[in-house]
């Protein structure tokens, strides 16, 4: 008897996990998480890293000087940005 359930148990498990791996396989053929990197980099907009996407309406718009606070929390968040940004500006 503990011979049958040892057999059972195996083609159980063969079963549970090879209908577990197909799916699995099946996931990742329809989510690959690294698609985007092998795009086309050409097509892509061009976008600086960092930033919301081009038409995101939280957008900083460039023509606009930044707000004191703006500058504030710029300085605070990302400092290497700020003297970019400062550099740019010319002050």
């Amino acid at each position: 008897m503990r011979r049958f359930f040892r057999g059972g148990r195996r083609a159980l498990s063969d079963y549970f996990v090879r209908q577990l791996w197909l799916s699995l396989v099946d996931f990742g053929a329809a989510h690959d998480p690294f698609a985007a990197q092998y795009a086309d980099r050409e097509q892509s907009p061009r976008q600086r890293p960092g930033g919301p996407p081009p038409a995101h309406p939280e957008r900083v718009r460039e023509d606009v000087p930044l707000s004191e606070e703006e500058l504030r929390i710029l300085r605070e968040l990302w400092p290497a940005r700020y003297e970019e940004h400062r550099a740019s500006e010319g002050s």
